[in-house]
């Protein structure tokens, strides 16, 4: 019986690997508002098609600052490798963004996105340009997987003051990227600025007001940026601008009470609000934190709505014996927590529509939602096993792995495989821990699970050839997320100095895998990144094919070499470090936050950019197989 399970399980898939990035053809390519746009996407050899296929659509207005989302069916045609979609312009659009969904994957035309552009009278209309600029410069809802392009952002701008150089939004834009890009002297830049706030503009149009407020205050005229925000948020009350001052009003809170009363005005105004369910958390966190455990229960009384993870938030806290130790005994402490916990499944599991921010497609709102009430399973699922109600822990843990798939955590399965070893079933432990390994999910206790439970099987082979084939799986499945993450974008390097001042151009390294990490003393989250970069360089020291460097980047400090040579005085950092004085690095890589990390291939392409440092084994393995699967693709 043993061996028929095992046969059913193990079947290794060695299929090949698809990079999903078709083509897509919009017709007309001179649209007009109200026109019908005709998509032709064209799929890669192999790639599968299913009926759930879908084109993504965000459209933005002059009025608007974020955008609308569409989705239209993508149909197949007579040729088995065309998708069809039609699609018709609303009124007000001037400017739209693609995205392509085949199956479970999507295409966004390597993190760049389709997109096209209203035309009137065989010219761009006002403003599609200034926003196709300004999505180039990362501050997108989180639907739109645009990478940050500078060089692009540059263009666009200029394009829009160009064809309409009485545009002061443009001007502004434009105007402030030159100067933050170290294209125009401060000098010049205040000039310029002064110049712009002279054009006419709208004084109901949200985004330019917004851009007239930045220049305000990029020249040191605060007090008239603070006049024209005040006036336009009594006017608008309901305004993303009215929103964000009372969020600021809300951080700045130095009392529970008073931070208390702000979320919950806000709550009651904006219900709808993309806010919500930050500010909820940070309710229970502050209640929790001063320990009034029944102050906070009476505030959530009062709604109907409360979002799952706070609703988590508080069940773990009563389980975990915080804040409630002096309202609620012990033996009433679980049926409590899981009271509560429960509450969160059925609020996760409502898909609200009537919440859906604008810019998600009602699919993309869907999968959301789906991903929230597994994860509130999850939680109910944790807590059972914590009160050893074993199978009520498998059976919602078991849901929230059906629904997450390739997504469930590592935590879903440690907490499966030891909810079904406490009920004895060894077999399905085994099963789910070889599941783990092919998942990429497995952590040193599956490991010794599978290790232990292996004997069991009769299977006649070496556990180290057993491993070996489902780590190889596990292998299979990172390369090929690898192939859906890579840029393929060229660059141009600028000279940088090293820590010994000698002058590098990185462009010597071509034909080489070269990974740069950077960093700056003032970022907390760097040392770690430098801890991490510093060791895998140490590993390659010997291979020749792969250089590593630490570049330093706005650096705050007027000597950086001082500043660096304090901050790794006490460590044991070799790898070679590098100076960016004038902050060109970003601009050429286009990134905008530290700590990052991109991976250049032997061609000189950006292939990878890894935002940030999660657990330090996540991202060895990230780095040592984008390097495997560099040199493997060579």
């Amino acid at each position: 019986m043993k061996k028929i399970i095992f046969s059913l399980i193990i079947l290794f898939s060695l299929s090949a690997l698809y990079l999903y990035s078709g083509q897509l053809i919009i017709k007309p390519e001179l649209p007009k508002e109200g026109d019908t746009l005709y998509f032709t996407y064209n799929l890669e050899t192999n790639q599968p098609h299913t009926k759930l296929d879908k084109i993504y659509i965000y459209v933005y207005t002059s009025t608007k600052t974020l955008p609308d989302a569409y989705e239209i069916p993508l149909v197949s045609t007579q040729n088995s490798t065309k998708l069809q979609g039609i699609f018709k312009i609303p009124r007000y659009v001037i400017y739209g963004l693609v995205k392509v969904k085949i199956g479970a994957d999507i295409d966004n035309n390597h993190f760049n996105m389709w997109d096209f552009f209203i035309y009137n009278n065989l010219k761009v209309v006002k403003n599609a340009n200034f926003i196709a600029g300004s999505t180039y410069l990362g501050k997108n809802p989180e639907t739109i997987e645009r990478e940050v392009d500078f060089d692009k952002a540059l263009e666009y701008l200029r394009k829009e003051v160009e064809y309409y150089p009485q545009n002061m939004q443009g001007q502004i834009a434009f105007i402030s990227l030159q100067y933050d890009l170290r294209l125009l002297a401060k000098s010049d830049f205040e000039k310029k600025l002064k110049n712009a706030l002279s054009l006419p503009f709208d004084k109901n149009n949200e985004s330019e007001i917004r851009a007239v407020i930045r220049a305000y205050n990029a020249i040191n005229k605060n007090a008239e940026a603070k006049s024209m925000k005040k006036d336009f948020v009594e006017k608008f009350k309901w305004s993303e601008l009215a929103q964000e001052e009372k969020l600021s009003e809300i951080s700045q809170a130095t009392t529970l009470e008073k931070f208390s009363d702000l979320i919950v005005d806000f709550l009651n105004t904006y219900p709808r609000s993309p806010s919500r369910e930050k500010l909820f958390s940070a309710l229970v966190s502050g209640y929790l934190q001063a320990e009034k455990y029944r102050e906070l229960r009476a505030i959530l009384s009062k709604y109907n709505d409360i979002p799952s993870s706070a609703l988590s938030q508080l069940a773990f806290a009563i389980s975990e014996d915080k804040s409630s130790s002096n309202y609620i005994e012990p033996a009433d402490k679980m049926n409590e927590a899981i009271s509560i916990m429960k509450y969160a499944v059925s609020s996760a599991k409502e898909n609200r529509a009537l919440d859906k921010p604008s810019y998600f497609t009602y699919s993309e709102w869907d999968q959301m939602c789906q991903e929230k009430y597994a994860i509130a399973l999850e939680g109910l699922g944790k807590l059972y096993f914590m009160y050893s109600e074993y199978q009520n822990a498998i059976d919602n843990l078991h849901k929230a792995k059906q629904i997450l798939e390739y997504d469930a955590s590592e935590a879903v399965y440690e907490y499966l495989i030891q909810s079904y070893l406490n009920l004895q079933n060894d077999s399905i432990a085994f099963v789910l821990s070889i599941e783990a390994i092919k998942n990429n999910k497995a952590t040193e206790f599956i490991y010794d699970i599978n290790k232990k439970l292996f004997p069991s099987y009769q299977l006649n082979e070496n556990y180290e050839v057993f491993l070996k084939s489902l780590e190889n799986e596990a292998k299979l499945k990172r390369f090929q997320n690898l192939k859906k993450e890579m840029y393929k974008r060229e660059v141009i390097f600028p000279s940088l100095d090293s820590y010994e001042r000698i002058n590098i151009n990185l462009k010597e390294f071509k034909g080489k895998i070269i990974i740069l990490a950077f960093w700056s003393t003032w970022c907390e989250p760097c040392k770690n990144l430098l801890i991490n970069i510093d060791e895998l360089h140490k590993i390659y020291k010997d291979n020749k094919n792969i250089v590593f460097y630490a570049i330093n980047v706005w650096e705050k400090n007027d000597n950086p070499r001082a500043a660096i040579k304090d901050y790794l005085k006490e460590t044991d950092i070799s790898i070679p470090m590098l100076l960016d004085n004038y902050n060109e690095m970003p601009y050429r890589l286009s990134f905008n936050g530290l700590p990052t990390t991109v991976v250049i291939d032997n061609q000189g392409l950006i292939q990878f950019k890894i935002s940030g440092v999660t657990s330090d084994d996540s991202y060895y393995q990230k780095i040592m197989d984008i390097i495997e699967f560099l040199s493997d693709s060579n």
